[in-house]
Formats: C-alpha cells, structure tokens, sequence
C-alpha cells in the first residue's frame, strides 16, 4: 500500500510541476506572470527542504511507529488545503477562446473541403 502510495504521488508531483506554474500565468496579470511561475518552483524547493527537515526531526526525535506516521500525516494537511482551494479557482480564461477559436477553424476547414455548411 506504501508503495502504491508513493508511485501515484510521484506521478501527481511530475504533472502537477507542469501544470501549476501554467495555469497560475494563464489567470495572473501580464505584470506578475513572471514572480507567480518563479514563486511557485521557489515554494517546491522550500517545500522539499521542509520535508527534509521534518523526516530528519522525527526520525531523531520520536521512537517507535511515529518517526514514520507523523511525516506521512503531515503531507495531507497541505493536500487537504489545497483539495478544498481548488473549488474556488477560476477556469483558465484562455482556454475558452482557444476552444472556440479551433472548433470555429475546423468547421470553417471542413466547410470548405466538403462544401458542407457545419453548424448552420
């Protein structure tokens, strides 16, 4: 179960790493695009560095099945924030208009290729 526990999370951090940093440019102002996607790989490296320092801790300080159960219940409180956060985001604006862009092109395309009117 550790295990599984740990591939699924290794596969969430590697999309979530893509990911994140595009949307929060998508809906940031032009003026702090670049700070947001700087401060979201800042906040991942502080991140692991805390990790670090909380596994070191508990493995010094705490015996028994603690050292090990603390840190991996630690991770969820971040999760469980975030889980509920992203209820309140806002849908990518660009998304919308690229959609509509490229569904307004191929019908147009097709259109023209077979000389049948799409949508209309």
């Amino acid at each position: 179960m550790l295990i599984v526990g740990r591939i699924v999370a290794g596969l969430a951090i590697g999309v979530l790493s893509m990911i994140t940093p595009l949307y929060q440019v998508e809906i940031s102002h032009p003026k702090w695009r670049g700070f947001m996607a700087g401060t979201f790989q800042q906040m991942l490296g502080f991140g692991f560095i805390v990790a670090n320092w909380v596994t070191y801790g508990c493995d010094k300080g705490i015996e028994g099945v603690a050292a090990w159960r603390l840190p991996l219940g630690l991770q969820m409180l971040p999760a469980v924030i975030l889980f509920l956060g992203m209820f309140i985001f806002p849908y990518s604006p660009r998304w919308d208009e690229w959609l509509d862009g490229e569904f307004a092109e191929i019908c147009e395309a097709f259109g023209q290729f077979t000389g049948i009117n799409v949508i209309n």
